[in-house]
C-alpha cells in the first residue's frame, strides 16, 4: 500500500448530505461552481488568506466552469455566475428535513476580484466530524421503516405545501416588497436592454452604486424597459401607441451615454424612461439623423456588440 503512487493535488471532503440539500435541486452549474470554490479554498492559513478562503473573480469562475460540446467551448455567462454566487451567499444549503437555511459563502470585494470564504469549512473538511459507515447503515434501516409508516401522508403534505405557497403569494400580492419571483429572465429583451444600459453607465464618468448584473437585481430596471417598449413614456397608455422599438431603445441608450450632459444624468432605467422624449428631441436637435436611420458607428467591444445585437 505504501508503494502505491499518491494522487497529486490533495483532496476535499464532500458530505453525502449534498444530494439531500437544496443546491442539488438547482441547475447543474450551481454544484459545479460550489465544487470549484470548495476545491480552491485554502486548507491552511496562507499569506493573507485564512483557512477556508480563496481569492477569485467572476471571469476565473467562468473559465473554470466552462465545458466542451465536441470541439466547441461553452462558457457560462457573467450574469449566470453572479446569480449563483448571490444564491450561495444569501440562501445557501438547506437541510432536506429541517427548516434551517444556512448560507454557504461570504464574499468581500478586492482589487481585481473578490475573497470568498467557504463557511463551516473546518467542520466539513475534518474527517473526525463524520459518522462511521456502520452508523450510517443502521440509520438507513431506521429510515426505511419510518418511510413505510409515513408513505400515506405524502400526498397530504404536498397538498398542504401547495396551499401554503398559495397563501403566501396571495398575502404578498399587494406588497411593494419583491416576492422572489423573476419575471424578466436572462433571455428576455427587457432584461437585455436593462443590462445594456447598466453596463454603459458603469463605463461612464459617474461612479455610483449599480445593481448587480443579474435578473433578480435588475428586475425593476427590466420592468421599466418593458413599459417603455409596450407603453412608451411615463403616463402613456397602451392605446396611445407611443411604445419604442427595441432598436430605438438601444440607439437612444448609446446616444445618451456618449453625450457629455446626459451621461451624467441618465443613471438608471426609470430616469431613462422619464427623459426619453427629451433624449429623442435633443438627439435630433444636435444634428443627429432620425432614429430609424441612426447607425451606431461608435467603437464597441465584441461583448458590447453582442449585447446590442441581443436587444435588437
Amino acid at each position: 500500500m505504501d508503494n502505491e503512487p499518491k494522487i497529486p493535488g490533495g483532496y476535499i471532503l464532500v458530505s453525502r448530505k449534498l444530494i439531500e440539500s437544496e443546491i442539488f435541486d438547482k441547475p447543474p452549474m450551481y454544484v459545479k461552481v460550489w465544487l470549484f470554490l470548495l476545491s480552491q479554498a485554502q486548507y491552511d492559513n496562507y499569506k493573507n488568506l485564512k483557512r477556508g478562503q480563496l481569492f477569485t473573480s467572476i471571469s476565473e469562475i467562468q473559465e473554470a466552469c466552462s465545458w466542451y460540446v465536441g470541439y466547441r467551448k461553452e462558457t457560462p455567462s457573467k450574469s449566470e455566475i453572479y446569480r449563483i454566487i448571490d444564491w450561495l451567499r444569501k440562501r445557501g444549503e438547506r437541510e432536506a428535513t429541517g427548516t434551517t437555511n444556512e448560507k454557504m459563502i461570504e464574499t468581500t470585494k478586492a482589487t481585481h476580484g473578490m475573497v470568498v470564504e467557504v463557511l463551516n469549512y473546518g467542520l466539513y473538511q475534518d474527517p473526525k466530524n463524520y459518522e462511521r459507515n456502520a452508523d450510517r447503515n443502521d440509520e438507513k434501516t431506521t429510515k426505511v421503516e419510518r418511510t413505510k409508516q409515513n408513505r400515506n401522508n405524502i400526498n397530504k403534505n404536498v397538498k398542504n405545501v401547495k396551499n401554503d405557497k398559495k397563501e403566501i403569494k396571495t398575502s404578498c400580492s399587494n406588497s411593494d416588497e419583491p416576492n422572489g419571483e423573476v419575471k424578466f429572465g436572462e433571455e428576455t429583451r427587457p432584461y437585455k436592454a436593462a443590462l445594456y444600459l447598466r453596463n454603459k453607465i458603469e463605463e461612464g464618468p459617474v461612479k455610483q452604486p449599480l445593481p448587480e448584473p443579474t435578473p433578480e437585481e435588475l428586475e425593476k430596471w427590466s420592468a421599466e424597459m418593458d413599459r417603455l417598449n409596450r407603453l412608451g413614456p411615463v403616463g402613456a397608455n397602451k392605446s396611445d401607441d407611443f411604445g419604442y422599438s427595441w432598436e430605438e431603445i438601444s440607439k437612444l441608450i448609446d446616444w445618451c451615454q456618449q453625450d457629455n450632459f446626459w451621461q451624467q444624468n441618465i443613471l438608471s432605467a426609470p430616469k431613462f424612461r422619464k427623459q426619453i422624449q427629451k433624449l429623442e428631441s435633443r438627439m435630433k436637435e444636435n444634428g443627429e439623423v432620425e432614429i430609424e436611420e441612426y447607425n451606431n458607428e461608435m467603437k464597441m467591444t465584441p461583448y458590447q456588440q453582442e449585447q446590442l445585437d441581443a436587444i435588437q
